[in-house]
């Protein structure tokens, strides 16, 4: 490895599974891996409900792996952009017209 060459970049793997109300009763959820890279990086966390693009790609087997699959690749996503389906109230913004649908309803009472 050469030293000065080299330099780090944000890199995540992950193992994405459908959510549980879409798989059939009796079924078993199906998963796909996926790959983060740069920005994207830690958007998202385990449990979270995500929707992701990104370019689907096919990865070949290597070394003993190769001999022993009966396909020749694997598949894995590497994600371009991220879109959270719930936001935690932290990353909510109170707008103008939030505000005073608020006020108005603090100063109406009980």
């Amino acid at each position: 490895m050469e030293t000065r060459g080299s330099r780090f970049s944000k890199y995540q793997e992950a193992r994405i599974q459908e959510v549980a109300e879409e798989v059939p009763e009796g079924a078993t959820p199906r998963t796909i891996a996926v790959q983060f890279r740069g920005e994207v990086c830690r958007t998202a966390k385990p449990g979270d409900e995500v929707i992701l693009a990104g370019i689907f790609l096919p990865e070949p087997y290597t070394g003993f792996r190769a001999m022993r699959a009966g396909l020749l690749t694997s598949t894995y996503l590497e994600v371009q952009a991220v879109t959270q389906v719930k936001t935690s109230y932290a990353a909510h913004v109170l707008t103008p017209d939030g505000a005073r649908a608020l006020n108005a309803i603090s100063a109406g009472g009980d």
